[in-house]
């Protein structure tokens, strides 16, 4: 079980190799990580650590905001601000392509909004040749003070019709039965704006009546300057018309909080 031990070694002694410089505003630090070797890349049964295509793993970093919330990552902006650098074992510095060190496909944000776990992922790892891998950046955070309630009123389901809430607009696109799931309704908008901005989404009938409700899928789109933002909702009942209550973020800045990762060599 050498790779296994291997690997452990990487949790055990990673936390006291890693470290991360903050905004003086704004706290951070690392709370877990994760490297290993892929042994045997064609059976799935010997993977370590669930790394099972190529060497790699993760360092997952905790951001705490000090007075507003934090809503959401720029996963997009955080990913284009990181250098990424390895010094091998004869202290040469070699930079790293971009697409080896990003940001994981998923940020979780605390139920009060005050912090934000924060994934980056390796696609290679310190080994014989590499005595440290390194990266710096910034995270870039979307926050904002408090929400806003607003709702609309028989909010007719016809392609075409736009639905205003605060600074997102949806311009309604389709609706009928969805491929997957047991709703009778999947309704969809283009949106305007961004998405984030929307804190809460609710459908109820005209008299009131709350329809159980589910967001679906988000797709973007991007071609040269545009983009498109498309979102779906699941409902548990079939209507022509709606009574929407929602939420939006007002208040919002973006915030920028310095990043630095070192990762050593340890076997």
């Amino acid at each position: 079980m050498r790779y296994l031990s291997a690997a452990l070694n990487f949790i055990l002694v990673g936390f006291f190799m890693i470290s991360v410089s903050h905004a003086a505003s704004y706290s951070s630090r690392v709370v877990g990580m994760k490297f290993a070797e892929v042994p045997f890349p064609d059976d799935f049964r010997m993977s370590v650590m669930n790394v099972t295509k190529q060497p790699g793993g993760e360092v997952v970093v905790l951001v705490r905001s000090p007075v507003k919330k934090i809503i959401a990552i720029d996963k997009d902006k955080t990913a284009n601000s990181l250098m990424s650098w390895k010094i091998d074992s004869h202290n040469k510095k070699i930079m790293i392509e971009k697409d080896l060190v990003k940001p994981g496909y998923f940020s979780n944000i605390s139920k009060d909004a005050f912090a934000v776990l924060v994934t980056f992922k390796y696609r290679l790892l310190p080994d014989v040749s590499v005595n440290s891998i390194h990266t710096k950046g910034n995270i870039f955070l979307q926050t904002a003070i408090s929400k806003v309630d607003v709702s609309k009123k028989g909010f007719q389901l016809k392609a075409g019709n736009v639905l205003k809430l605060g600074p997102v607009q949806m311009t309604f696109v389709k609706s009928g039965k969805p491929q997957w799931g047991k709703e009778p309704l999947k309704i969809s908008f283009d949106v305007s704006g961004n998405l984030s901005q929307l804190a809460d989404i609710q459908f109820f009938h005209v008299n009131g009546k709350k329809i159980k409700s589910s967001r679906g899928g988000t797709m973007t789109m991007s071609m040269g300057g545009f983009k498109k933002v498309s979102v779906d909702y699941h409902l548990a009942e079939k209507v022509s018309q709606v009574l929407i209550k929602a939420k939006y973020w007002k208040g919002l800045e973006v915030v920028k909080v310095p990043l630095v990762i070192k990762v050593n060599r340890i076997f």
